[in-house]
């Protein structure tokens, strides 16, 4: 029943993407810097495409950040489900999460030769604790919370941290605003019991709400930056 929302969007996500163009205009790229118009497709025809893809990427982030956030307001509606029950849907949007990082990463790492190093930290720490929640190996209810906790922690952290390494970024200071929520976020499930003990769905609720804000952030600037 949980699953039965969640295939469309993945159909929706891979046609938006485009993954199967993406190696072939990364191919075209390398070529055009060597051979220019050898080919007979001009280099500033390629750039074109290339920054078609990363529209596609921003749209790709939005619909990311729009899953994150619909998740989380599931699991604040229902306080009293399962993580067993939800761990492969918490797993799947994860590892959506991780991927689109990722090739944002790439993408603007063609197009803009700096920036953006929290964004392949995030990338491949989201997939990697994706591949847990989705293999089923958390087994104990108190590992949740803290596990979800260090997940926000660690993009949090990886933001604030390119900020100050990367001070030219356009979007320094938002970045590092968002950073700090997220780490602070982050470090609440560690003292939750102290202060107002909520329940397991809420907590993945609030942390999963955050990580759908920094998607629609990432959508809606720092990939449009790199259009700029």
């Amino acid at each position: 029943v949980c699953l039965s929302w969640w295939i469309p969007f993945i159909d929706l996500f891979s046609n938006v993407l485009f993954l199967k163009s993406i190696p072939y205009y990364i191919m075209l790229l390398h070529r055009a810097d060597r051979q220019q118009f050898l080919t007979g497709i001009g280099k500033k025809d390629i750039m074109t495409t290339a920054f078609k893809e990363v529209r596609s990427m921003r749209i790709a982030s939005i619909i990311i950040g729009v899953l994150l956030v619909f998740t989380s307001v599931w699991c604040l509606a229902h306080p009293g489900a399962t993580y067993l029950s939800l761990a492969f849907l918490l797993g799947a949007v994860m590892f959506l999460h991780g991927v689109t990082a990722l090739f944002g990463y790439l993408m603007i790492r063609r197009l803009h030769k700096k920036g953006q190093g929290w964004l392949l930290a995030d990338g491949i720490f989201t997939t990697m604790l994706s591949l847990v929640v989705l293999f089923n190996q958390i087994v104990a209810d108190a590992v949740v919370p803290v596990f979800f906790g260090l997940w926000l922690l660690h993009s949090g952290v990886a933001r604030i941290v390119s900020t100050l390494n990367e001070r030219g970024i356009k979007e320094g200071f938002w970045l590092f605003f968002i950073g700090i929520i997220s780490m602070v976020a982050g470090l609440y499930p560690l003292v939750d019991a102290i202060l107002f003990d909520l329940s397991l769905m809420m907590m993945i609720g609030i942390i999963f709400l955050v990580q759908g804000v920094n998607m629609l952030y990432l959508g809606a600037s720092s990939l449009t930056d790199a259009e700029e």
